[in-house]
């Protein structure tokens, strides 16, 4: 678990569940969603027929585990991922201005393109960076090989991409080429709303609470 600043949370409903009774370690807690969920529950899966194509559909995690060898740019133009899978990159990047005014400083390799400034930078990070906030999109532009011994053991040269929810800081504002990235650090990961809980007959339905698990003084007695 990561901590997080306050403009980084997400707005959200807590609730707090305390235990009436001793409890065993290890003991399953149940949580009834009450009849209606139950009844809606038990005719969803009675009525559920998978989708078209279902038995082509894999998630990104699936594509990830099997592909060693990530694909460049130019290779996907000829051997495209699913629809729903692009490449993503663990790069901890919390101010995109300070990055630049860093590489400016070291004299190091910025270099304009047209109307743009190309950053490039070498990657660097250790295993506490390889959590989901530094997740984002990346394109990969080119891979090479460690050694000639090695087999399928590659680094790769990505441009970092921005996506959703990314404070204004984070985001970059002109190519960012970061290179020498071991593949531990590149994810394929599935597009927003491509997943199974965005099909649409997956299941929905509110769940219930008793008005007993509510103090008198909250409820609506009106």
């Amino acid at each position: 678990m990561t901590l997080q600043t306050p403009q980084e949370q997400a707005p959200g409903l807590l609730l707090e569940l305390v235990a009436t009774r001793d409890l065993v370690p290890g003991e399953e807690l149940f949580l009834d969603y009450g009849t209606a969920w139950q009844t809606a529950w038990e005719q969803h899966v009675q009525q559920w027929a998978p989708p078209p194509e279902a038995d082509r559909y894999a998630p990104s995690y699936v594509h990830d585990d099997a592909i060693v060898q990530l694909r460049t740019e130019r290779e996907l133009q000829e051997h495209p991922y699913p629809e729903h899978v692009f490449t993503s990159c663990f790069y901890p990047l919390s101010n995109f201005t300070e990055l630049l005014l860093e590489q400016e400083r070291q004299r190091t390799t910025t270099r304009q393109k047209g109307d743009a400034t190309v950053t490039t930078v070498k990657w660097k990070g250790n295993r506490r960076l390889l959590e989901y906030p530094h997740l984002r999109p990346c394109r990969v532009l080119e891979r090479h090989a460690i050694s000639s011994q090695a087999s399928n053991q590659f680094v790769y040269t990505v441009q970092i991409l921005n996506r959703y929810g990314l404070r204004e800081a984070q985001r970059v504002t002109s190519p960012l080429i970061v290179t020498h990235v071991p593949r531990a650090a590149l994810r394929l990961s599935d597009k927003i709303y491509t997943t199974d809980q965005h099909l649409p007959q997956a299941f929905r339905h509110e769940a219930h609470l008793p008005d007993e698990v509510f103090p008198l003084a909250w409820r609506d007695l009106v």
